[in-house]
């Protein structure tokens, strides 16, 4: 199969729309039970410095613009109604309180990172603009002076009153641990807890955004992957799934739980690869699924209906690692050896249950290694 270079499908860029799928009326249903996961991380503490800041309307909307501040490249869809929009809007041309704004500076770019307060930054955007959901964006719910205006349409004492209304920032930034974004993560998904939680992938897709989370997206709409896993997963469980695989292939003597941290820092390790070691992981990822959507199918992601994580992660894991002598000739020995490597973990039930616990993940991935070692 002929490697396609993720630079060549714009990996030095952001992300395009395309690519980060909308959210499905269902996903399909995936099992990736990691209880031990669920205990609070064991770092015990975070050095981290924060200071207050406080930007007028008119600052937040200028750093935007010039993109001096952004919101991260996994989007929640703006779920604010035009009433809800239009409300905090009113709120600022009255000088009424609102709440403030947290937010990221990136050690590395210096740019601020929107953690929390999208919907409210979103609705001054759009108001800017004149435009909500493509369709012109007039207040609606607020006071009789205020209803049916417009950003263009405001008079000048109320276009100043709403420029200068001042909304107060919460600006952190990590200092240990230096090697990762940790604490970022964990900020994110505490504030972020309102309606459905975010899921611990869509949370690594904002705060190590990068050329890595790049890859992961091209690498995920890949068709063999796409007739492996099914549908594109609206909480990015097929990504999270591709970040295992490689970060188990390069790393897995290093893995102590919890998965989530071990995710979290070879993300950080890698989030700005360069073109030598994307085009290293594209390869590695393309070349395994296509053999194993060819010759094993879907089927051997799913030892029962759905398609179970630490499966499919045994079975990429045994077969890169026999790739890596050379093509698979025996495909009727490739097949025995999925269905040998299935008993066995069967009969040690090590796909069921704390899935991510040390031993228990080094024993399956010795086993799918072992399983497939001597296929020809």
């Amino acid at each position: 199969m002929p490697d396609r270079s993720p630079i060549a499908d714009g990996l030095g860029g952001a992300p395009p729309e395309a690519a980060v799928s909308a959210p499905l009326e269902s996903d399909e249903e995936i099992e990736d039970p990691r209880d031990d996961d669920e205990a609070l991380d064991p770092q015990v503490g975070y050095n981290i410095t924060s200071y207050g800041a406080d930007f007028s309307v008119d600052g937040y909307l200028k750093r935007l613009d010039r993109g001096d501040m952004f919101i991260p490249e996994f989007q929640r869809d703006f779920v604010w109604t035009k009433t809800q929009a239009s409300r905090f809007i009113e709120s600022l041309i009255l000088d009424l309180p609102v709440p403030g704004f947290f937010l990221f500076r990136e050690p590395d770019t210096r740019k601020l990172m929107v953690v929390d307060g999208q919907q409210r930054l979103r609705s001054l955007e759009f108001f800017q603009r004149g435009i909500l959901r493509g369709k012109p964006f007039r207040l609606t719910g607020v006071t009789k002076d205020l209803q049916g205006r417009t950003w263009d349409g405001l008079f000048s004492v109320e276009r100043r009153a709403l420029e200068d209304a001042i909304i107060h920032a919460t600006i952190f930034q990590q200092i240990e641990p230096s090697d990762d974004r940790t604490s970022v993560y964990e900020v994110f998904q505490r504030l972020n807890t309102g309606g459905t939680a975010l899921q611990a992938q869509e949370v690594r897709t904002c705060v190590y955004r990068g050329r890595f989370v790049h890859l992961l997206s091209v690498l995920n709409e890949d068709t063999n992957w796409r007739d492996l896993f099914g549908q594109t997963h609206s909480r990015k469980k097929d990504q999270e799934t591709i970040l295992r695989f490689l970060a188990l292939h390069d790393c897995r003597d290093d893995y102590e739980r919890p998965m989530k941290r071990f995710l979290n820092r070879f993300m950080a390790r890698h989030r700005n690869l360069n073109e030598e070691e994307a085009n290293r992981m594209s390869s590695l990822f393309r070349e395994t699924v296509d053999v194993v959507n060819r010759v094993l199918t879907r089927e051997s992601f799913r030892p029962r209906r759905a398609l179970n994580v630490a499966v499919a992660e045994a079975v990429l894991l045994g077969v890169s690692h026999r790739l890596a002598r050379g093509p698979i000739e025996d495909e009727a020995g490739l097949h025995k050896a999925c269905r040998v490597m299935m008993e066995s973990l069967e009969d040690r039930e090590l796909y069921q249950g704390s899935t991510t616990h040390r031993d228990r993940l080094q024993e399956r991935i010795d086993i799918a290694v072992e399983s497939f070692a001597t296929v020809r």
